[in-house]
């Protein structure tokens, strides 16, 4: 998995939900676990940038970024486009 992947994730909750790597594979590789940010139930016109980012419909919470697993990660979905993950690089940077 790499960093702009969107994955089908089992996060402990009662259904498996949508959220967007954020780590690289480097980190997976050394410590297990995944970054991810989870996939919101809000429409793409009632976005807060910069801690929610929109791809493809999908709108994902960056200000809940959370560790995973990553034999969590189910199954990948598709891929955000090229744009939306410097976005997500962005706002990670400021945060941290």
């Amino acid at each position: 998995m790499e960093a702009g992947d969107i994955y089908r994730a089992d996060l402990n909750d009662e259904v498996s939900r949508q959220v967007l790597v954020v780590s690289t594979q480097r980190f997976q590789r050394l410590s297990g676990r995944a970054i991810v940010a989870p996939a919101i139930g809000v429409s793409p016109d009632e976005i807060a940038p910069p801690w929610r980012v929109e791809s493809d419909g999908d709108v994902f919470a960056i200000d809940m970024l959370r560790t995973v697993p990553v034999d969590r990660l189910i199954e990948r979905v598709d891929r955000c486009p090229p744009d939306a993950l410097e976005r997500v690089r962005a706002v990670v940077r400021h945060i941290i």
